[in-house]
């Protein structure tokens, strides 16, 4: 856990949001990370915590509204078998998503007249359009954590964690294709943070117990992604918004 918090500090993109002042965007990754918490950890504080956080997170930003109606259906759908025992969760995501689609009902005109442009495509033609996420990935993420992430990689089916983190995957996928397809864009790499430095936690906290390779592996793929964020920091502290 302690690294996979530290992983999430290291992302360029974390710092990049904070630097120009996104703090809509931060404050809805917040509460979504604050909901698949509280959904994975089985609910505590019941289906009302759940609902307000997931209320809050959506009422941020409209982008932080699509990530966290994808993700609440991605989470129900993998927990499916647990449902009939768990009405808390369908509670939870049934109120909390009721109350935001009261708010964003006062923009409906606004969005119906925006549904046309759905078809015009991403902007960009063929490869260019795949290329275009791949590369937001590496600026974003940085490789060296994406290699920790895939050795980390959720895998087992027993674990409700894992079935979770699964669940949260998919939904970044279905948004990165929508992406990818029209012009709807909401940070979907930003949102999948969460299960992306869970992963790299698991990877470095796997490569660790492999002996020394593994170790220097892991220290040497953490050392890398604390330098391209640090160049990151150093660039946008120093460079970036000068005129």
């Amino acid at each position: 856990a302690g690294v996979a918090v530290a992983a999430m500090q290291v992302l360029p993109v974390t710092f990049g949001l904070y630097s120009y002042g996104n703090l809509s965007n931060v404050f809805g990754q917040a509460m979504t990370t604050l909901f698949f918490c509280w959904w994975a950890g089985g609910g505590p504080g019941g289906w009302a915590l759940g609902a307000l956080l997931l209320a809050a997170g959506a009422l941020g930003h409209f982008s932080s509204f699509v990530v966290l109606a994808a993700l609440s259906a991605a989470l129900l759908v993998v927990g499916r078998r647990d449902l009939p025992t768990q009405h808390w969760r369908l509670a939870a995501v049934g109120v909390g998503l009721g109350f935001s689609l009261l708010y964003y009902g006062q923009f409906t005109t606004l969005v119906l007249a925006q549904l046309s442009r759905l078809g015009e495509g991403s902007g960009s033609p063929g490869a260019t359009a795949a290329a275009g996420p791949l590369m937001d990935l590496l600026g974003q993420w940085g490789l060296p954590i994406l290699l920790l992430a895939v050795a980390g990689r959720p895998r087992r089916r027993s674990s409700t964690l894992d079935r979770d983190l699964v669940g949260y995957w998919a939904a970044g996928l279905s948004l990165a294709l929508v992406a990818m397809a029209t012009p709807l864009d909401v940070r979907y790499l930003h949102a999948l943070g969460l299960p992306l430095a869970v992963a790299a936690g698991e990877g470095g906290a796997a490569l660790w117990s492999k002996g020394l390779a593994g170790r220097v592996v892991a220290a040497s793929l953490g050392l890398a992604q604390t330098f391209l964020a640090g160049r990151n920091m150093v660039e946008a502290l120093l460079w970036r918004y000068r005129p």
